[in-house]
């Protein structure tokens, strides 16, 4: 019987969840679940709950224990929103690798932890019970498949499929006003020759990050100077 703690587990290695502070272990966390499973039912009826394939299936043994025990349902979520949590920061975290951490940057962590209807976690978990679906997974499987994505390639995805899934949950979050994009203006240092290479690098990398870039200073909420010049102001 797969349990809650094998879902929070890398099979086969024993390796633990990564966070210092197991918030989706506790009570009182686990208990504001309840919201968000009610969102689901209501906002997610093409993956929530798992149809299973046949009477016999390991999702359907699931949905029956839920029936009877609903509180492990909650214990579910809470622990698939921390394996969602521990997949962004292994992807874009700071230990992520060069490759990986400049396609995207992660949503801030107050979110994973947001269980409002229609807040971060809610839409998160939406994304990742729509993948399962969409590719046929187990219910159970959904969290190892997470946690071991930026490392085994049996995830069930290839590394650029994972991006684009996490990309896409980024996008939702967006799209919901939960994250704000930044609203960049290059300085007009970066107008000198030998610099225009770099500053459509620059450029480039900001819109894959979702950052808006504008060429007029009263719009803008940043702006983007040159190393040397950053340096100087620094200085004063």
């Amino acid at each position: 019987m797969t349990t809650n703690e094998d879902i929070c587990t890398l099979k086969g290695t024993g390796k633990p969840w990564e966070k210092e502070t197991k918030l989706h272990e506790q009570p009182w966390f686990i208990d504001r679940m309840k919201s968000v499973t009610e969102w689901l039912k209501s906002n997610a009826s093409d993956c929530w709950p798992p149809v299973p394939d046949t009477e016999q299936s390991e999702d359907c043994a699931l949905l029956l224990r839920w029936e009877e025990n609903p509180g492990e349902c909650l214990r579910y979520l809470a622990a698939l929103g921390a394996a969602l949590h521990q997949a962004f920061d292994d992807f874009f975290g700071i230990k992520a690798s060069p490759d990986h951490k400049c396609k995207l940057t992660k949503p801030p962590a107050h979110l994973f932890a947001d269980p409002a209807p229609g807040g971060g976690l809610c839409l998160l978990l939406r994304a990742a019970l729509r993948l399962r679906a969409q590719h046929g997974w187990s219910h159970a499987s959904l969290g190892g498949r997470l946690l071991r994505a930026a490392t085994d390639p049996d995830s069930g995805l290839d590394a650029g499929e994972w991006v684009g899934f996490f990309a896409g949950a980024e996008k939702e979050l967006a799209d919901a006003a939960l994250t704000l994009r930044p609203i960049l203006v290059f300085s007009p240092e970066w107008d000198r020759p030998e610099r225009l290479f770099v500053r459509m690098k620059l450029m480039s990398a900001a819109k894959r990050h979702r950052a808006f870039v504008v060429h007029s200073l009263d719009k803008a909420t940043h702006v983007v100077v040159p190393e040397a010049e950053a340096e100087s102001e620094a200085g004063r």
